[in-house]
């Protein structure tokens, strides 16, 4: 009699229950979830908060890959510096995290932005740069814009403060004495409407003008300025080079003399000042000064601005806050 073969045999013979190198292998194991935040962020803002967006990135992971962020993208941040956690998970519930900062500060703001710059040929801008080529001879004075001083003076307040409009006009006489410019500063004034006047002036005919004469033109100025509750920002005047000197005996004194009447009245009014005296030296440094001895090169107009834009940054810039006042 023939053995019987039990039917779980034979089904497994027929099914191939052993394994068979015929048989299809699993998939590859979709990796766990990778997360990168993005670097850390500083924004400015107007006032307490600004919205801030970010994304990070996510790879791997079985989809759908869920990423959420706390605090998330898109909303209003205060100033100061907030962390933020994101977190992504996908549909094997593995997750995967990162860090980051949002740091919000106020944004740098002046809390003035007219300017009139009052003077004579060093404001207007004469420009008298040293001869390049053969002995003896003689350029004409030139007023080049974007040379001044109060035209570079606008290009970095602008830089530095994108989020404000700046003027800066140029209202500088050449040949003119402060008797000259005491007599046309109010029309000026009032032409300009400015916030802040940038004055400059005492060169011309200073030997023969005695320093108290100078120094009260100077002042009358100033007063006439704070009455109409406009700010002044006065500069010394710088030296002029020793070969001027022997030309125009006397002027190194009389510029000395006068700088020390600027520096008093400057206390006295409480007004902001700018050493020019002190920026270019004494005798001044040569790439600073023309062929004149007198008006700077482009360098020293250059230098100038960046005198006075220290002082308004010391003297204006606020945190951005409502509250805040002009300073004085």
């Amino acid at each position: 009699m023939r053995a019987l073969v039990p039917v779980a045999i034979a089904v497994c013979l027929l099914a191939g229950c052993g394994g068979s190198s015929n048989s299809p292998s699993p998939g590859p194991t979709q990796p766990a979830p990778s997360l990168t935040c993005p670097a850390d962020i500083v924004a400015d803002a107007d006032g307490d908060t600004k919205v801030v967006d970010f994304a990070p990135t996510v790879t791997g992971g079985t989809p759908p890959v869920n990423v959420s962020c706390a605090p998330a993208s898109g909303t209003p941040f205060n100033v100061g510096t907030t962390p933020v956690t994101c977190t992504a998970t996908d549909a094997g519930s593995r997750t995967a995290s990162c860090t980051f900062e949002v740091e919000v500060k106020r944004a740098r703001r002046l809390s003035v932005t007219r300017f009139l710059a009052f003077g004579d040929s060093i404001t207007e801008g004469f420009l008298r740069e040293p001869p390049s080529f053969g002995e003896g001879l003689v350029f004409p004075q030139l007023v080049i814009e974007t040379e001044t001083y109060p035209y570079k003076l606008q290009k970095r307040l602008e830089d530095t403060y994108p989020q404000q409009e700046f003027t800066v006009v140029n209202d500088g006489v050449g040949g003119e004495t402060t008797a000259e410019g005491r007599a046309r500063f109010v029309e000026s004034l009032t032409r300009a409407n400015p916030d802040v006047v940038l004055l400059i002036m005492g060169y011309n005919k200073i030997v023969a003008t005695p320093t108290d004469e100078a120094a009260d033109d100077l002042r009358a100025m100033v007063r006439s300025a704070q009455v109409r509750d406009v700010d002044v920002v006065i500069a010394t005047l710088f030296q002029v080079t020793d070969q001027r000197e022997r030309e125009r005996p006397g002027t190194k004194v009389a510029i000395a003399d006068l700088n020390r009447r600027i520096q008093s009245l400057a206390r006295q009014l409480r007004i902001g000042l700018v050493d020019l005296e002190a920026a270019f030296g004494d005798p001044p440094e040569p790439a600073l000064m023309g062929s004149d001895g007198l008006h700077p090169t482009a360098a020293g107009y250059t230098r100038i601005a960046d005198e006075f834009y220290d002082v308004i940054v010391s003297r204006y810039e606020i945190d951005g806050a409502p509250e805040a006042t002009r300073l004085r």
